[in-house]
């Protein structure tokens, strides 16, 4: 019909239906693939792998991760439980705080657990923290360390 789609900027970037401000210019696209791996937030310790499969999107400034990644042992660790060897550092300047799915196997939870999280706490940089949730409770708590075990899962955050 004639009307503008979209439009390259000569400083970079595509707008799309006639905008012309580079605020709103997509600058940046990336697939890839990332090694997760899973670490304290007290100590990181060592882990032991047998699956870590780990792939990504970015557009613009926001990045979604899927990942797979099965431990064996992890020595040394102390704290909360977390997955870190994310793609990008999260942007942590506007105290950004993201939360993405996750289903564990082998992982001990609280009994009263009602359900699993991750979580890009803001100042995590390249990790995500689990949480879990429980029942009857307005506190999340941390996912204790577990020598061994599995998560899956799916997080965006701004990086």
């Amino acid at each position: 019909n004639g009307s503008e789609r979209g439009r390259w900027l000569a400083g970079g970037g595509l707008t799309f239906n006639g905008d012309t401000s580079s605020d709103n210019a997509l600058d940046d696209y990336e697939e890839g693939v990332f090694t997760p791996t899973v670490f304290g937030t007290g100590a990181a310790g060592t882990g032991t792998y047998t699956q870590q499969k780990g792939r990504y999107t970015k557009v613009g400034d926001k990045v979604t991760i899927w990942y797979y990644v099965a431990w064996t042992n992890l020595t040394s660790a102390s704290g909360g439980l977390g997955i870190g060897g994310l793609p990008f550092t999260a942007n942590t300047t506007d105290n950004w705080q993201q939360t993405g799915s996750v289903m564990t196997h082998q992982v001990a939870l609280d009994d009263d657990c009602a359900g699993v999280v991750t979580h890009q706490y803001p100042t995590a940089g390249t990790g995500m923290l689990f949480y879990q949730s429980r029942t009857g409770s307005q506190n999340w708590d941390d996912v204790d360390i577990d020598s061994s075990g599995a998560a899956i899962g799916q997080a965006t955050y701004p990086a």
